[in-house]
């Protein structure tokens, strides 16, 4: 009877038949429609053994129940005589989401201005990159932003960070609602304010400087780099009277060709260099002395050497962007137009040597870097009408 069952037996002595009745407790138990570890995202359905009289530790009396979430599940079963059993499962959903984390050469950098950009390793699929900026301690959660791409804007954190500060930055990604963990914290400075500490002096490297038979054709001139510099302006003075002929600004990669600079001619010249970051212009460096003395291209038969590569023509009508530039991983490239239009890319090295080549079209990013070792590389844009722009990039 019941959820019980019955014994006879018959006594001995007075050989009589005795009825006893003994009640089963009920046994509790849960399945699973599937693995206890979940990815986040998935539902996991929980049944328990028994087809009534379930009362969960969510509250929920049906037979099964579906859980999204980490933690422990009990049910407790109770039969029609009020004899109870219990069961319970843990079920974890971790993230399944490939996590990300700043990148090496942005770990630690105490040299970021406030119009300065970190990035962090590239996950293919991303929907959005979120960015925590804690303050040094990492015990105050100051600023969260999300970005399309896998590098942030200080300025857009603006006015949270400060000149001078340190911070703690960790970022996580999310595809298609679900997130990553996030990364290990990294520890990031900011620069002295340049309106109160100036801005690094900054000059033509050596290795451009005294020579006098650049091509003005294809000669090119590089700039020491200074960290979270933005522009560079190249200043050609009169060798002889020191009167200022021309000057020109090269943004980020502090290189600039010659047959870019408007009104330079044959002749010597003293070039003085500043770099401009956190909005302020610096001073001019030491003076590089150099001479152009042709007008034409080499011939192709001269070997060239680093201060002589031929990389193409510099043409109003497309610009290249890299962010971030330097860097140690990967870089986004855009090559900027008026219109939408294909594009043929090269990437060679400082000897001139084709590194890799595909196919673009201007005002769409695509990544470049991973294929590269260290060192510095020339991109070559060429659109359908011949316009070309060249940009050198640093993988450090």
């Amino acid at each position: 009877m019941g959820d019980g069952f019955s014994l006879k037996y018959t006594t001995p002595a007075l050989s009589t038949i005795t009825q006893v009745n003994v009640q089963a407790n009920p046994v509790g138990s849960i399945t699973a429609d599937g693995d206890l570890s979940q990815c986040q995202g998935n539902v996991l359905t929980l049944t328990s053994g028994a087809g009534s009289g379930n009362l969960w530790n969510t509250n929920e009396s049906t037979a099964s129940i579906v859980v999204t979430s980490t933690g422990t599940y009990s049910v407790l079963v109770t039969n029609n005589n009020g004899c109870t059993a219990t069961a319970s499962v843990d079920v974890e959903f971790a993230s399944c989401v490939p996590s990300t984390a700043l990148r090496p050469i942005d770990c630690s950098n105490q040299s970021l201005a406030l119009n300065s950009a970190i990035g962090c390793n590239q996950i293919i699929g991303v929907t959005s990159y979120e960015w925590e900026i804690w303050n040094a301690a990492g015990d105050t959660l100051l600023n969260t932003k999300n970005t399309n791409t896998n590098y942030l804007l200080m300025n857009q954190l603006l006015p949270t960070i400060q000149y001078g500060k340190q911070y703690q930055v960790r970022i996580r990604v999310f595809i298609n609602n679900l997130f990553s963990d996030y990364s290990n914290f990294c520890t990031v400075g900011t620069i002295c304010n340049p309106n109160i500490c100036g801005v690094p002096t900054t000059q033509v490297r050596q290795v451009d400087c005294g020579k006098f038979n650049y091509k003005i054709s294809n000669g090119r001139l590089v700039a020491n780099l200074v960290l979270s510099a933005v522009q560079y302006e190249f200043e050609f003075r009169d060798l002889i009277t020191d009167a200022v002929v021309t000057s020109t600004i090269s943004s980020y990669s502090g290189t600039i060709f010659l047959n870019t600079v408007p009104g330079l001619g044959i002749g010597q010249y003293n070039v003085y260099v500043k770099a401009k970051r956190g909005g302020i212009w610096g001073d001019f460096g030491s003076p590089c002395a150099i001479g152009i003395s042709s007008l034409a291209k080499e011939d192709v038969n001269e070997p060239a050497d680093e201060s002589d590569l031929t990389v193409g023509n510099l043409v109003e009508g497309i610009e290249i962007n890299a962010m971030p530039n330097p860097f140690s991983g990967e870089t986004n490239i855009v090559v900027v137009a008026a219109d939408n239009e294909d594009l043929q890319i090269n990437i060679l090295d400082m000897t001139g040597r084709l590194i890799n080549e595909f196919k673009a079209v201007t005002n769409q990013k695509f990544v470049i870097g991973s294929e590269l070792e260290n060192g510095v590389y020339i991109i070559n844009a060429t659109n359908q009408a011949g316009s070309k722009s060249v940009f050198r990039i640093i993988k450090q």
